[in-house]
């Protein structure tokens, strides 16, 4: 869920920057946030913290 959830705030943001603002170079920013936040989770630091984060999410 939590990479999801920087998935939907950086398509926010390039929402943002390029409709409102009409800024292209920072909507190509934003659009890499996605793509290294989801190769961030995927290794290293990212697993860790997904490991980390995964006993409070799945309780029922």
């Amino acid at each position: 869920m939590l990479p999801l959830v920087h998935a939907e705030f950086a398509l926010s943001e390039m929402g943002y920057f390029y409709g409102i603002t009409g800024s292209r170079a920072n909507a190509d920013r934003a659009y890499r946030y996605p793509v290294d936040h989801t190769q961030w989770f995927a290794i290293g630091d990212g697993l860790r913290l997904l490991d980390r984060v995964r006993p409070w999410t799945c309780r029922s």
